[in-house]
């Protein structure tokens, strides 16, 4: 009897390990390239009541890292066309419970689960990158990106648990199976109007190796 609990049990990790490289596939060598889009809306009467950032975020996995006895895959951001950042270095993880991203600061490396894993609808997690939050997967549904349009995207909310950030901020983002991130949309609500920015794949070296969208018609 202890023998096939142990089974079970060991069989449930292993499945929910997969499903997490599955949603966030992090081999060494993987490229993601998303466009950014940052549209900000301000008062009707202001000279520059719209204006536009579009840039192109190329993100590659750069191989793993050793910190505080934990095994970590380096991503490389580099952004092209957006003021004032150039690149930054994440760092994420695959755990039985999902997908951990985790960022260097002066204190030490501080980490939240950024996808809970096996996923399920209603499936939610504590999230907490400085802000305190949940974050939750609310929907499978498909997901039109400049790549193609992806079928089953888990569609994961961020809910804000102070009273300020859950009225001016609102937050989504969109996970494929065989392909990882494929959309995100932020919108801020600031005193000078609203930002918006948005993240959508055009392009993947996973594409690349017989994993392909539903071509859009």
């Amino acid at each position: 009897m202890k023998r096939v609990l142990f089974t079970a049990l060991l069989a449930a990790t292993v499945a929910a390990s997969s499903e997490a490289a599955d949603y966030y596939p992090l081999a060494k060598g993987t490229i993601w390239v998303h466009e950014s889009r940052s549209v900000y809306s301000g008062p009707k009467e202001a000279k520059d009541a719209e204006r536009k950032v579009i840039a192109r975020v190329v993100t590659e996995v750069e191989g793993t890292e050793i910190i505080d006895g934990k095994t970590y895959l380096r991503l490389l951001r580099r952004y092209e066309g957006m003021p004032g950042v150039s690149r930054i270095v994440v760092y994420r993880r695959i755990a039985d419970d999902g997908v951990y991203i985790a960022r260097k600061a002066n204190d030490g490396l501080k980490e939240a689960l950024e996808l809970g894993l096996p996923p399920a609808i209603g499936r939610s997690w504590d999230y907490d990158d400085g802000v305190a939050s949940k974050r939750s997967i609310t929907d499978v549904t498909a997901v039109v990106t400049p790549a193609g349009k992806f079928e089953r995207c888990l569609k994961v909310v961020r809910d804000f648990l102070t009273e300020a950030r859950r009225r001016n901020y609102s937050q989504e983002a969109y996970f494929c199976e065989g392909i990882g991130p494929v959309k995100s949309l932020l919108m801020q609500q600031t005193a000078a109007g609203t930002v918006v920015t948005e993240e959508t794949l055009v392009s993947t070296s996973l594409m690349q190796t017989g994993v392909s969208p539903t071509p859009e018609k």
